[in-house]
């Protein structure tokens, strides 16, 4: 239940990679929101880490990997987009051009893709973890006469 409304909310993913994991390979996480029946959580923005099992940052040398959103059975958006971009990019972080909507009961889904366009593996031997930070708020549903 929200204290505030709206009240900010970062929810956290870490999806982890080995370096014999092939090409598309996809790890997904549910995160539960808490949110009541009358709530929704708006996700606005959404921020990546990427380093070696070890802690080491490795934004230039692990880039190839794809992220995708999903709330309730659909994706949103409807394709996986670029991870490498938005690491290397100056913030780190991408905002979205309009919010995704988790309603009441609808499991919010964060899906990472590994992908190689030559096919080969993860270049960090040790693997990898990716960091995801979908950053938002908690609110309460607004009725619109």
């Amino acid at each position: 239940m929200v204290n505030q409304d709206p009240q900010p909310e970062i929810y956290e993913t870490i999806h982890i990679f080995t370096n014999g994991d092939a090409p598309n390979t996809v790890n997904s996480q549910y995160i539960n929101t808490f949110q009541g029946a009358n709530e929704e959580a708006r996700i606005y923005a959404v921020g990546v880490e990427i380093t070696t099992t070890a802690g080491v940052d490795a934004k230039n040398s692990l880039g190839n990997f794809q992220v995708q959103i999903g709330a309730g059975v659909n994706p949103v958006p409807t394709n996986f987009f670029d991870l490498g971009f938005i690491a290397k990019s100056r913030t780190d972080v991408v905002e979205l051009s309009c919010p995704v909507v988790v309603k009441f009961k609808q499991p919010l889904r964060v899906s990472v893709r590994y992908f190689s366009p030559d096919g080969g593996n993860l270049v960090a031997a040790s693997g990898c973890e990716i960091k995801i930070l979908l950053i938002g708020e908690l609110g309460i549903q607004k009725v619109v006469n």
